[in-house]
């Protein structure tokens, strides 16, 4: 760096006659220019980085899921930042799915018909849980979760109001209930993002689930 700037100054001034200053490949540098020295090691460098502390989705012990949720995360909170509330709240809802998938599981299948049970209890016309769960609608992952339960009753309210906003992202569905994001509507997303999250972790560590 301190040869790139040097250079930097050195072009800037009047040029001495027979003699122009070049940037050389240097042996501290493994024989590279300073220009290729700093290519070489941004080459290294990840296209994005999260922004969220690694070790926030510990709990999930797959370190490339670990690192595709957190971009996301991190996606959804800069988003939120710089005004893109549609954004921040279908890209909190995907990472919603994404944890509850992954909490959902490790539970015992035989458990999911339990819960659909206690669900349709309170709620006669809970559609019918598809066999295989990658099929299940969002709906179905935030209410047998909560049944189970994986993550609590203010924690499913939470997310069933985030999954609504994400489903915004349909131009039809946005213009017939004539609701759009907003900060309100990004900042519950988020935030029931982290919600999720943390009531999985907290069952995790638990080890009841």
């Amino acid at each position: 760096t301190a040869a790139l700037r040097t250079s930097l100054s050195m072009w800037q001034a009047p040029a001495h006659s027979g003699l122009s200053h070049k940037l050389h490949p240097m042996p501290e540098l493994g024989g590279r220019s300073p220009i290729q020295a700093v290519r070489h090691a941004l080459a290294k460098c990840p296209d994005e980085s999260p922004a969220h502390a690694a070790t926030e989705l510990g709990f999930l012990a797959d370190p490339d899921f670990e690192l595709a949720l957190l971009l996301d995360m991190s996606t959804a909170s800069s988003a939120l930042t710089n005004s893109e509330y549609k954004a921040a709240s279908v890209i909190a809802g995907s990472v919603i799915e994404a944890v509850l998938l992954w909490a959902l599981r490790r539970c015992p299948p035989a458990d999911y018909q339990a819960a659909f049970a206690k669900w349709r209890a309170v709620q006669p016309a809970a559609p019918l849980l598809p066999g295989d769960i990658l099929r299940w609608s969002a709906q179905q992952y935030i209410e047998i979760a909560r049944h189970l339960p994986i993550i609590s009753d203010a924690t499913g309210s939470a997310a069933a109001l985030a999954k609504d906003f994400r489903n915004l992202v349909h131009p039809g569905r946005a213009e017939r209930l004539q609701v759009k994001s907003t900060l309100a509507s990004a900042l519950l997303s988020v935030g029931a993002m982290r919600q999720v999250i943390d009531d999985i972790r907290d069952r995790v560590a638990a080890k009841t689930i």
